[in-house]
């Protein structure tokens, strides 16, 4: 467990530096070789030659590793700007955060299993989920430092407990933390107005955290749920107003670094013969396709794996075997097309 940030002190930061600011990525801009000028040009002014040149590199990374995914460093050389590149290996290390509720339980039940399943070696997962709990309800919740109900897995099995969302931060380092809005107000822009508090709060007790976005699903079309009559009880109306929110709030949010997009899985899955029939109440997924396209997606968007190489399912639910190439698809054309639906086989 790290030392933890004080609460207070972070959300005065907060408060006095409520501004967008850039990517916190590593760079690594180290020089390689002799010690020489940084001129492309020798010392008569003439080009120098690569093939003569006593190299002096610098080095950047051009792509960084992720947990299933090589990065690359490239090297060039400060005299001749000759070039080459050297990967950077699989980190294998997946530990993920999510600030949510009961939607980040359904993304996260399966996400062990799966990366597991994959390769990666060493999985921690934590789950801060309250029910029905919006940005500002996080939000609330950090200024008061209430304690609120912790859920971690690090072997397969959910394990919880009450802390603060301070203490939550503080008892990992976290490689990523998921960010989501509640379903209820997920499509409406002006329940938003605390999403920039919570990423510079995380930001500051979390600077090598990658911050995600999780762009949530909408209803099924037999849902009751009232406001959804709002969007004509239409999962596709509601589904583009989830993306036309996402891309007027939480696009511009500069460390907001990707997202997470379970909704167009879901949708993408909805267009196939499986069709719209994947919740267990209307609106949560359901124990079989709903969460195991989710925790796919989950696995996709945030180690870079291929979804192609899982071949673990959910023990109770063998029949989805049959159906596995449509699931995938539907997730790997979310990876590709996040925010846009992509229609899927209507027979096997």
């Amino acid at each position: 467990m790290k030392e933890q940030t004080n609460s207070s002190s972070m959300i005065d930061s907060v408060s006095s530096n409520n501004q967008s600011v850039s990517d916190n990525l590593e760079s690594d801009t180290s020089s390689v070789g002799s010690d020489v000028s940084s001129d492309n040009t020798s010392s008569t002014g003439s080009t120098v030659d690569p093939a003569t040149c006593s190299h002096s590199y610098e080095s950047s990374i051009t792509k960084h590793p992720r947990v299933l995914d090589e990065g690359e460093k490239t090297f060039t050389c400060k005299l001749c700007k000759h070039t080459y590149t050297e990967k950077l290996p699989k980190t294998k290390t997946l530990k993920v955060l999510a600030l949510g509720n009961s939607f980040s339980v359904d993304a996260m039940e399966y996400l062990w299993d799966i990366a597991n399943n994959a390769g990666v070696e060493n999985i921690v997962l934590g789950n801060i989920n309250i029910s029905g709990c919006s940005l500002d309800m996080h939000w609330d919740n950090i200024v008061n430092d209430t304690t609120v109900s912790y859920k971690k897995n690090t072997t397969g099995t959910w394990k919880g407990k009450r802390s603060t969302v301070a203490e939550v931060l503080a008892d990992e380092e976290w490689d990523i933390i998921s960010l989501q809005q509640n379903s209820a107000n997920s499509a409406f822009p002006d329940t938003y107005g605390n999403l920039n508090n919570l990423v510079n709060y995380i930001s500051v007790c979390e600077p090598n955290a990658r911050i995600v976005w999780h762009l949530t699903w909408s209803y099924q079309h037999t849902s009751k749920k009232e406001f959804f009559k709002e969007f004509d009880r239409d999962p596709i109306k509601m589904y583009n107003a989830i993306v036309s929110t996402y891309k007027e709030k939480v696009e511009p949010c500069e460390l907001i670094t990707s997202v997470t997009p379970s909704g167009t899985a879901v949708q993408n899955l909805r267009s196939s013969y499986i069709g719209d029939t994947i919740t267990r109440d209307g609106f949560h997924m359901s124990y079989s396709y709903g969460r195991y396209i989710i925790g796919l997606t989950w696995f996709a968007a945030l180690t870079g794996g291929n979804v192609d190489d899982v071949t673990w399912l959910p023990s109770d639910y063998p029949e989805m075997a049959d159906d596995l190439p449509v699931i995938r698809q539907s997730v790997k054309d979310a990876i590709k097309t996040p925010l846009a639906i992509t229609q899927q086989a209507k027979e096997k």
